[in-house]
């Protein structure tokens, strides 16, 4: 099988372009054991990967005190956006710092249920491009924010067939 074929922008691009037309490879992705076990793999990494990190944070005191991403903001090696205006907002950086914390360390439980999934998404977009943006780390939040979207095929299939269990 061409790989490039199947996935390769320019598949995307013909085929929103020329719908109609014929193709030599199918265009449906057929449901595999092989590629079921691969996204659960993804997703239980991803739920590992924030575990440990989070509960690593927990053994920090500036994640205690919410001072944390002030550390980040400060630091002139990382510093991509000037966001030295937040030293006169301690109260915001609290927020952010605690808030991010919560969301690490909750990823896990809270991204199985259908009910909180959305909103733990949601909440890794802003946490992984705000590390992009403000630390100049955006490949690691590109990387992240892909690896998250193991955790939206399964939002969209049961969209598809809502019988179906996630």
């Amino acid at each position: 099988m061409d790989l490039a074929a199947q996935y390769g922008l320019d598949r995307i691009l013909l085929d929103r372009w020329f719908p109609n037309r014929r193709s030599l490879t199918p265009l449906g992705a057929r449901a595999s054991v092989r590629a079921n076990v691969a996204v659960r793999l993804l997703q239980v990494h991803l739920c590992v990967l924030y575990g440990f990190a989070g509960t690593g944070k927990l053994l920090g005191g500036s994640w205690w005190e919410g001072t944390a991403i002030w550390g980040s903001v400060a630091n002139s090696q990382y510093r991509t956006l000037d966001l030295t205006w937040l030293a006169s907002h301690p109260l915001i950086v609290n927020a952010i710092t605690l808030t991010a914390l919560f969301w690490e360390v909750s990823y896990a439980a809270l991204i199985w249920p259908r009910l909180t999934r959305p909103l733990v998404l949601i909440m890794a977009i802003f946490v992984h491009i705000g590390i992009g943006l403000a630390m100049g780390m955006l490949e690691f939040g590109l990387a992240m924010l892909a690896a998250n979207i193991a955790f939206l095929l399964p939002l969209a299939a049961s969209a598809q067939n809502p019988a179906d269990p996630i």
